[in-house]
């Protein structure tokens, strides 16, 4: 939501640059606690990959520390074109956001450089304008925000303004990503390492003691899930995706969500419903609404739908489950494997279900010899050599994945 700004002064001869420099270092007000998160790494095993033969390739590979020969990026220049002659002042009446700050003593086009790397090792969807010196970002964890640059003017004529404005999401998650960008156009190197994913940890041999418990949350989720409005189904994909996070909820409980999508076993409605959103975008397979990132409810709903999705594969395979899952249903190679492979095709357009397509589609062709094969057949090797280019270009945690499938 875009933040009223009436209360803010109207002329930019107003704007001091030391002012914007306190400004940016008071942050978001929101300062959430310390989150810590504990997970036992699994020991490499034999993999199966699109490269490899019949049977399972042996590697050393840890998944949650690949190790990938990174090339040093260097960014295209077209990317964000930007040139300190064409950079416009701000506007008269124009207030600029309190998150913004000025880069003294640089150029436009090395502060424009420095952000978009930073946008690309931090995984961030940016859709940029260089006539308007504009950036469109999507995180993952769907929090939206523009990031846009000024031509500083009198005592700000030797740098350049740079303002991030939020625009919707969580603050807290936003904090984060502002705190980077500022620090990149400011030529402050950050050790940016991702979060690896989860690991699941043991999953045999135990018991379930909070069972009914459980139950009683996956039924919930399922009835917002077939609610009529758009809120209380967002609320359900997202229930569904905590409720098959080993981390957030434990391994005993993730197993037992991850089942009833995988295994398509009681709640045969909550995954109709997964598979709906998964294929078409939609609850209601028979519904013709177009599903687009204008609509950016519809955009989550989906994309949570192949996280919880991804969740669910990755539990069921260490569990050892899986397996007999993709065997029995047909679904999984006929329908899932094309809808993946189609995904990576769109990388460009859409890198965060890229991602979390490739994510599954690894998993799969690591459980099942017939998904390898029906992947291959389909393409899926060339899309996943395109996917890691633009991953490499554009967004870290792509080029990360696909290394895993092309390996």
């Amino acid at each position: 939501m875009v933040k009223d700004k009436e209360d803010r002064s109207p002329r930019m001869e107003e704007f001091n640059p030391r002012d914007a420099i306190v400004n940016s270092e008071l942050r978001m007000l929101e300062e959430g606690p310390t989150m810590r998160a504990m997970g036992l790494l699994a020991p490499p095993v034999a993999r199966q990959t699109f490269s490899a033969g019949p049977g399972f390739q042996e590697t050393s590979r840890d998944p949650f520390h690949p190790c990938i020969d990174k090339p040093r990026i260097i960014l295209d220049a077209e990317v964000w074109d930007i040139h300190d002659s064409k950079l416009s002042f701000v506007p008269e009446h124009f207030v600029l956001e309190r998150t913004s700050i000025f880069v003294g003593n640089c150029r436009a086009s090395v502060v424009a450089a420095r952000i978009a790397d930073c946008l690309r090792k931090r995984s961030i969807e940016s859709h940029f304008n260089s006539a308007k010196a504009k950036v469109k970002c999507y995180t993952q964890q769907f929090v939206e925000f523009r990031v846009r640059l000024f031509a500083g003017k009198e005592e700000c004529d030797h740098g350049v303004i740079v303002e991030v404005q939020r625009r919707s999401g969580s603050a807290v998650y936003f904090r984060d990503d502002y705190r980077a960008i500022c620090d990149a156009a400011k030529g402050i190197q950050e050790d940016y390492t991702p979060i690896p994913e989860w690991s699941v940890g043991s999953l045999k041999d135990e018991s379930l003691p909070c069972q009914d418990s459980s139950m009683e949350s996956i039924e919930l989720a399922c009835q917002l899930l077939k609610e009529d409005r758009l809120d209380a189904n967002l609320l359900g994909i997202q229930s569904l995706v905590l409720l098959t996070d080993a981390e957030k909820c434990g391994p005993d409980a993730a197993l037992l969500a991850s089942k009833e999508i995988v295994s398509h076993s009681e709640q045969a409605d909550l995954r109709n419903i997964v598979a709906s959103l998964i294929e078409t975008g939609v609850m209601d397979p028979d519904e013709n609404d177009p599903l687009n990132k204008a609509n950016g409810i519809f955009f989550n709903l989906r994309a949570n739908s192949f996280l919880a999705l991804c969740n669910a594969l990755k539990v069921c395979a260490k569990d050892g489950s899986l397996f007999q899952s993709i065997v029995q249903q047909p679904w999984y190679m006929d329908i899932l494997v094309p809808i993946l492979t189609k995904e990576l095709k769109n990388a460009e357009t859409s890198p965060l279900i890229a991602l979390l397509s490739v994510r599954c589609l690894n998993i799969l062709v690591e459980n099942s010899v017939d998904c390898r094969s029906k992947a291959l057949d389909i393409g899926a090797l060339g899309a996943l050599e395109n996917a890691r280019k633009f991953g490499r270009a554009r967004y870290a945690s792509l080029a990360t994945e696909t290394e895993r499938g092309v390996a």
